[in-house]
Parts: C-alpha cells; structure tokens; sequence
C-alpha cells in the first residue's frame, strides 16, 4: 500500500479497531432509524404470514413459491421474541449490521486497515445495503451467507485445511436454502478455483473443492427437485428482460444508490463511465503489485463479474433480473473500490471517496425521510373506520389480505374475499390468476350481490386490472362513497342502490 494510506494505522492498531467499531455502529444506527415508520408491503406481510405457520407448513408455501425455506425458519423462531413489525425488521438489521463486519474482516485479510475501512464505510452508508437491512425479506441472510461462503473460500486458497472447507461447504449449503441465486455465486467460486488450480498447480485444492461440492450436492438434493418446478412453474413475468441501460444503471446504483429519475441516461452513462475509467486507473496499478493484492482483485473481479453477467445474459430469455438480487456482489464492489482508492494519487482518491459517501449518506437520509412503501396501515385504518357489520372486503390479487389482516384487530370479525379465489400462502395461488376481464368480474362479483357494501382493495390495479373491469361492473350497482389512492393501492366503497 502507498505509504501516506497505510503508515498511520500500522502504527496505531488501537485507531483502527476503534474506528472499525465506528462504522459498523454508525451503519446499525442508520438502519434502525425510523425502522417501522413505513408500514409492511405485501413481500412483507408474506414473510411474516408465512414464518407464523408451523415448520412443515413454511416448507411447502415455500415450495409453492419462489425461494427456499431457510430464512422464514429463522424468522419463525425470531418471532417468537416478539411479534411486532419493529422485530422482524430488527433481524435484518442485525444482519446487514454483521455483513458490514464481514465484508471488513474480508478487506483486512485482502488489503489491510485502510482498504477494511474504505469498504466497510462504502457498505455502512450505501443505500441499497441500507434498504434491504430494513426489510422483512431473506436478502440481508443471503449477503451475509454468500459473504461467510466467500471468506471461507479465500481462507481455503491461501491457508487450506479441511475444516476451512468444511465450513465453506456449510456456508454455500446455506446460502442455496436462503435464495436460489445462491448458485450464481456458486458460478463465481468455480471459476475464482479453476484459475487458481491452473496458477498454482496444486492438486489438494482443487480435490478439496471437488469433496466439499459433492458433500454440498447431496444435502441439496431433497430440495433440488423443488427448485427445478420453481424455476418452471413459478416465474416472474411482470418483469421485462433487461436492456443496456439497465446493466449501466446496475454498476451505478451498486456504487452511488438508485439513480433520480430526473437525472438523464445520457448523465448516467458519463457518471457510470467516468467511474469505471478512474477505479481502472487505480486497479491497474494495484495489479502491477505481486503478492496478495493482486489475488485479491482477480478474487473481488470475478465474484462480482460472474454472477452478474450470468444473470444479465439469463434474464434475456427467462424473466429473473431484479437489482435487489445483486446485493450478493455489492461486498466485491466495496472491496475493490477500496483498493482503487488507494492506489489513485491521493487527492484523486480521496476526493472521489468523500464524493461516493457524500452521495450515499445522502441518499440514506433521503430514503428514511420519505414514504415509499405500500401504505397497507394507512388502508386498513380507513377501514377500520368506516366498516360497518357485514361489509364485504374485496382484494385484488387475493393475496393482498396478506397485508390488510395484519393490521386489522378481530379479524374473524371482517369478510374477506378475492382473486384468485381460494388463495392460500401454503397452496400458493399467484399462478392461478389472470388479468381480470369483464366476464371474470361479472362472474366473481356477480356472486356477492348480497352485500349491501364492498370494500375494493386494488393492489398495483395497472398490472391486475388494466381496462378497470371491477370498478366499472360495481359501478353499474352499486354506488362509489368514496375512493383514495395510497402509493400503487386503490381502495373504494361501494354501496348498493336502493330500489
């Protein structure tokens, strides 16, 4: 490391450890700011609607969904402390607290103090890890389970024993029950292995990764075949296949947050440029070292690379790219950035650290400070109101009762109905739905002519009910009291006429 970066916290170990507690305080204290000031949204209220039910329950409503069960154990049991929305967020608060300490650790073991502290500072403000650190969701386990997998890999290269590769075996093992993209960093490790065999020649490593792939295969193996209906059985087609923009957009926001809307492509394209020619710059004379850092760039370049090239080139065929997945490569892009920035000539470097820190704290201050979420709270105490004995509540998708029951008191005491009818978190029942025509809302409305009032609770109704089928079959019997819209959440009363 240059001398001017690295003098002061070889000298003065105390200053780092103190400054390293800093951070990942400093990171807990923004992701428990204002943790319950916004009220679940329906990927929430799923989770929560889900770990409350029993063991064998949560693993076929998982098995009828999307991802594996691991997380939603660990939120059942976490539950049982308390059952409050401040609490299952609290978990993931704790989780994206440790991966900033993770992601430290790692950088220690690459790069020393400074580049620890970089990395661990980029993490402890960045928006996206901030986001989903305040989430009742499985991405804040998966990024501290990929991270574990990975720490164990770098320690199984460099200092190998088998159990170092146990553990590496546990950590993957886990990282696949979390989220089915676990397997793109799978991807990544075999590569970061092969090139690393075909360096050092070292026959040991490679057999120890093969052992530790078998022993992870066969304990994957009873889900293996579940995963494979999911993929089959359970896509996301709202979700477009991704263009150019998207991937330039990516490298941004992993670096700087989410860019504004109001910020041109043509802004981003400059800014996305411009940060990747001057980190090159830093990289490319880091490379020029022998010894561990260059490892560790080669390392940190194909952890984040593989998964999301593989993911970009997937989603062109079959709809799975959601940026939130990539938070599994964001610890890649802080310990590279870090490496960069010591490596630039020091008013270069620093400036651009000050810039990025800048830019995302406030970004963090903005993301708190404002609603952005689903105000599911703020529909149920409408309701709660305004209901009357004998009000039928009506959801469309039918899995939007998720939601609105959690915050409605006496829920034996409302009638709940929706589309798909039928709809079970453990049978699932996304699938089953189609956009609502006139002839479904005749046909599912037509039924329920004996209420005198309905609630319609229209969940995102642009990709539910594109032509407003339901409203305009209502509005030939009954008469609208009122409507409100609460972010993408349309509710209406209805009441019948008299005749």
């Amino acid at each position: 490391m240059n001398k001017p970066y690295s003098s002061f916290f070889v000298q003065n170990k105390r200053w780092f450890y103190l400054l390293a507690f800093f951070i990942v305080l400093f990171g807990f204290c923004i992701r428990i700011w204002n943790l319950s000031a916004e009220s679940y949204w329906i990927d929430e209220a799923y989770s929560i609607q889900l770990s409350r039910l029993n063991l064998t329950d949560i693993i076929q409503g998982t098995a009828n969904d999307q991802h594996p069960f691991l997380y939603y154990f660990l939120l059942h049991f976490w539950l049982l402390i308390q059952n409050s929305l401040w609490n299952a967020r609290f978990l993931s608060v704790l989780l994206g607290s440790l991966n900033i300490l993770q992601i430290m650790i790692l950088a220690y073991w690459m790069g020393g103090e400074k580049v620890a502290l970089i990395s661990g500072g980029i993490i402890a403000v960045s928006p996206f890890h901030v986001w989903y650190s305040q989430e009742v969701r499985m991405y804040t386990l998966l990024a501290c389970l990929t991270t574990a997998s990975m720490m164990a890999l770098w320690k199984c290269i460099h200092k190998p024993s088998p159990s170092k590769w146990v553990l590496y075996a546990v950590f993957t093992l886990l990282s696949i029950y979390t989220h089915n993209f676990a397997a793109f960093i799978l991807l990544a490790q075999g590569f970061i292995v092969i090139l690393e065999f075909l360096r050092v020649k070292e026959w040991r490593l490679l057999a120890g990764w093969l052992i530790s792939l078998v022993g992870l295969s066969l304990l994957y193996l009873p889900w293996s075949i579940v995963a494979i209906n999911q993929f089959k059985y359970h896509t996301m087609d709202w979700i477009s296949s991704p263009g150019v923009q998207d991937f330039v957009d990516t490298i941004l926001r992993l670096l700087i947050g989410n860019p504004l809307p109001m910020v041109s492509k043509g802004v981003r394209w400059i800014t996305t440029l411009s940060i990747i020619l001057v980190l090159g710059w830093g990289i490319k004379k880091a490379m020029s070292k022998s010894g561990l850092l260059k490892h560790a760039i080669i390392f940190n370049f194909i952890w984040w690379s593989a998964p999301l090239l593989a993911i970009f080139g997937i989603a062109l065929f079959y709809p799975i790219f959601q940026f939130k997945q990539t938070l599994i490569i964001l610890a890649p892009v802080a310990i590279l950035f870090g490496i960069a920035i010591l490596n630039l000539p020091r008013f270069v470097g620093t400036g651009i650290l000050i810039g990025i820190l800048a830019i995302n704290q406030v970004t963090s201050i903005y993301q708190e400070t404002n609603l952005s979420k689903d105000d599911w709270r703020g529909v149920a105490q409408i309701i709660q109101e305004e209901y009357q004995k004998g009000d039928l509540i009506f959801s469309n998708p039918s899995a939007s009762s998720m939601a609105i029951s959690l915050y409605l008191d006496n829920l034996s005491f409302y009638s709940f109905d929706g589309y798909p009818p039928n709809y079970s978190i453990i049978r699932g029942g996304w699938s089953e739905g189609e956009i609502i025509t006139s002839q479904i809302a005749q046909n599912i409305l037509g039924e329920r002519e004996n209420y005198q009032r309905i609630w319609l609770v229209e969940f995102n109704p642009g990709l539910w009910d594109p032509k407003n089928n339901l409203e305009q079959y209502l509005d030939h019997t009954y008469i609208k009291l009122f409507e409100k819209t609460l972010t993408r959440i349309h509710l209406s009363l209805y009441e019948k006429t008299q005749e």
